[in-house]
């Protein structure tokens, strides 16, 4: 004789499993919303990314001009070289996240299209139009921040990590026919560790480790003491001019 419990997981007879729906994820269906069917045109994300490189250009510019005015005022008492290079130093620190995509989704045929959201907006690259594929590796938590840096004919970048892209790509460059995909794409040794299509050499990992270590410190910091530099300048010019 069988148990009450035992009688209560047998399947039930005209009674059916509801059928399990797929969860569509409401942000990815939003941003292939304001992607549109076809992604976004490439001029009007090369217009934005300009744009913005204008304004950070123009931010730059009155972090130098600003705190001399305001020293020669009477406002500050000193400091406008510090003020004009840290500025500098903050804007070469994010030059980087303006191309990163914080969340990919593929559409087009055959998933060729990419689009993502970015600082300047969602932007598309168009994966049968690469020109170029580099990566960008730096400190991160933890760990490194690994993203692979595209860039298609028409002059569109995107810094991604999605891993579904990165084995996409891999297989695509990987492939006994991609000769003349390989032969269009520049790919760069550096990405094609990233993609497995080659080995790299342990002299060659631990001096690459050392670039990606210092490589997004120095840079910011020699902007910094550039731009710095010539707050210091423009202030002397003032002083001997005036």
């Amino acid at each position: 004789m069988t148990s009450r419990a035992q009688r209560r997981r047998r399947p039930q007879p005209g009674r059916r499993a509801a059928p399990q729906v797929p969860q569509v994820d409401r942000r990815e269906a939003k941003l292939l919303v304001k992607a549109g069917p076809t992604g976004v045109p490439p001029e009007l994300s090369v217009r934005r990314v300009r744009w913005l490189h204008r304004l950070l250009a123009l931010l730059v510019g009155a972090g130098v001009a600003v705190p001399v005015v305001l020293e020669r005022c009477g406002v500050l008492r000193s400091g406008a070289p510090a003020i004009a290079g840290g500025v500098a130093l903050l804007v070469a620190l994010e030059m980087p996240l303006l191309h990163s995509g914080s969340r990919i989704v593929r559409h087009g045929p055959d998933g060729q299209l990419v689009s993502a959201r970015t600082a300047t907006g969602v932007r598309t690259v168009d994966l049968t139009a690469l020109a170029r594929i580099r990566r960008y590796r730096s400190p991160g938590r933890p760990g490194w921040d690994d993203e692979l840096w595209l860039t298609d004919r028409h002059g569109v970048h995107l810094l991604s990590d999605d891993r579904r892209l990165v084995a996409d790509l891999a297989a695509r460059f990987g492939a006994a026919d991609a000769a003349a995909d390989g032969g269009r794409v520049r790919i760069s040794r550096h990405a094609a560790h990233r993609l497995g299509l080659a080995t790299p050499s342990r002299r060659y990992r631990f001096v690459r480790a050392c670039v990606d270590l210092a490589l997004p410190l120095q840079v910011p910091m020699a902007a910094g003491l550039t731009v710095g530099y010539a707050g210091w300048l423009f202030g002397a010019l003032w002083v001997a001019l005036g």
